[in-house]
């Protein structure tokens, strides 16, 4: 039997069942613990971003045909072209949609503003703005769509206008800015974009995007069930398991009957297996006999005088032999005189 299990089996036999009981308390502590692990999982707040809702604002240009050629026709519509040509289609038409939630009714104030901005190595030091559109209105389908035309001629000749009035103070750069206020039960904002309105000799363009869009949340603080970590009720659970099972090996013995001696003698036997021989101990022909208080006692004498200490198994007595001095020891269970020669 391995040492370890020498030795558990002499604390049974020296404390008795309440070394059984106190391993199968310790068992079933273990196992409700790791049951109480599993069954109660960590939580954890977190936010959450609830009522998701889009608003957006999207622009397309185009320009109608006014003046035929062998380009286009008379009444032909360019629709988002890079540059359009100013001769050809001098009105410039706008079309808006709002895009807004369609479970809700929406309030919207859309505004198309024209600036013209005097500006010098890049700085404005002189702007003035007119307001082609502003309207109000509340959109209840999720959409709405509006066209806005603009006379590009005319913008180019208040552009020229301006510019001659300034001389060489800088340069006048028209500019389109859109902007859409909305509201609701939840939300409200603005939506704005703005691009300039590149004009040359006979062609203009819009130098950007005038789309603009924007997406709103409302924060909502949630709490969600985390796993039971298996680092925690995992060796709970093994420890009660085996705390279980050794008492219920421990009761089996002591049921069978365990005798603390016998036990704490084969210790001592394991643990000084070096020094022993098994052998049978000769019938005494006079000398001495000296009785040790242990088997440690013994081994020691052995040790000292080199010799090796016998264990005559069927006396239940160890020896050791030197000369006609005899070294005895004999457990309490299996000495009966100690004035009888061994």
């Amino acid at each position: 039997m391995m040492p370890g299990a020498l030795k558990a089996r002499l604390i049974v036999a020296e404390y008795g069942w309440p070394v059984v009981a106190v391993l199968a308390l310790v068992g079933v502590c273990c196992l409700a613990g790791a049951g109480w692990v599993v069954a109660t999982p960590p939580t954890e707040e977190y936010t959450a971003r609830t009522d998701e809702q889009t608003f957006a604002s999207e622009v397309h240009t185009s320009a109608l045909v006014a003046n035929g050629s062998s380009l286009w026709q008379q009444r032909d519509r360019i629709e988002d072209a890079p540059v359009y040509v100013l001769s050809a289609a001098p009105d410039l038409t706008l079309t808006q949609t709002l895009d807004v939630p369609d479970d809700r009714p929406v309030d919207v104030t859309r505004t198309i503003t024209l600036e013209y901005r005097a500006q010098r190595d890049g700085r404005t030091f002189w702007r003035t703005h007119q307001t082609p559109v502003e309207s109000t209105r509340t959109i209840v389908d999720g959409e709405a769509t509006n066209d806005t035309t603009l006379n590009v001629t005319r913008i180019r000749n208040r552009r020229d206008e301006i510019e001659a009035t300034l001389g060489d103070a800088g340069t006048i750069q028209p500019t389109l800015a859109i902007n859409v206020t909305y509201e609701t039960a939840n939300y409200s904002g603005v939506l704005d974009a703005s691009a300039p309105l590149r004009i040359e000799s006979n062609t203009y363009t819009i130098a950007g995007s005038l789309d603009a869009n924007r997406t709103r949340t409302t924060p909502v603080t949630r709490t969600r069930t985390g796993s039971a970590d298996p680092l925690v009720y995992g060796p709970l659970g093994l420890l009660g398991l085996g705390s279980l099972a050794i008492a219920a090996v421990a009761g089996t013995w002591l049921r069978r009957g365990i005798d603390a001696t016998v036990v704490r003698r084969r210790i001592h036997e394991q643990r000084y297996a070096e020094w022993l021989s098994a052998g049978t101990i000769p019938e005494p022909s006079g000398g001495s006999v000296v009785w040790m208080d242990s088997l440690e006692d013994l081994v020691d004498v052995a040790i000292d005088i080199e010799k090796r200490a016998i264990h005559d198994r069927s006396r239940g007595r160890y020896a050791v032999l030197d000369g006609d001095v005899r070294y005895c020891y004999a457990p309490k269970t299996a000495e009966t005189d100690t004035t009888d020669d061994s």
